[in-house]
């Protein structure tokens, strides 16, 4: 079997356990909209494997060109970057100016992700949508991941809101990094490489969800 249709396989595996364990706990106590919404994202990504799963059991072979499967990609960044943004960095920061080191700070993380998105985009396809896509994606990510960062070392000043959501920011911006990747045709063409992302994708799918739920509960306590 194709290393690429395995690492699909695992990654969609992974996105979908993810999804329903946050669907089970979002109906059975945890009602924290950045959980939620993060649920939504990991389940957008796993549905845009699914496709890609589908394309291939249907075609025999994944098309290198942009396809319906990458729309899981851009909902996924708009989720994630909309449960970072707009539901969990209102708790945190009330913008006061002796904490905007903790806002300057993290402005390396979207940097080095733009290096990273840059050099992908650059070494894969030149068809005009599979970059305009790509390019959209890293745009939204590279917010997403400046207010992981941030959320990363800004201080919790008794709120537990901070502390509570470290080890998801951390999982989540290896996640972004990982599902970025797998956007881009040259590393679909290296399908080691490929069935190596779909496994980190999987496992910190997974790693998100569950971290997010008792997060959430820690700071609800």
């Amino acid at each position: 079997m194709d290393m690429n249709l395995i690492g699909s396989i695992v990654a969609m595996a992974g996105g979908l356990i993810a999804l329903i364990y946050g669907l089970y706990r979002s109906m059975n106590g945890v009602g924290a909209l950045y959980f939620r919404i993060l649920t939504f994202a990991v389940g957008c990504f796993a549905m845009g494997r699914m496709y890609e799963v589908l394309y291939v059991l249907c075609v025999g072979k994944m098309t290198e060109l942009a396809n319906l499967g990458q729309l899981g990609t851009v909902t996924m960044s708009l989720f994630m970057m909309t449960a970072n943004r707009g539901s969990l960095d209102y708790m945190l920061d009330d913008r006061r100016k002796e904490l905007r080191k903790y806002r300057l700070i993290p402005l390396v993380f979207p940097l080095l992700f733009a290096c990273f998105g840059l050099w992908l985009i650059l070494s894969g396809s030149k068809e005009s949508t599979e970059i305009l896509i790509s390019g959209f994606v890293a745009l939204v990510m590279m917010v997403t991941v400046y207010f992981e960062g941030k959320h990363l070392i800004f201080p919790d000043e008794g709120l537990n809101f901070a502390a509570s959501m470290r080890i998801t920011n951390a999982s989540s911006m290896v996640f972004n990094f990982a599902a970025f990747a797998m956007l881009s045709t040259c590393v679909k063409s290296l399908s080691a490489v490929y069935f190596s992302l779909g496994v980190v994708v999987a496992i910190f799918s997974i790693v998100i969800i569950v971290s997010a739920d008792k997060g959430v509960r820690r700071w609800q306590a």
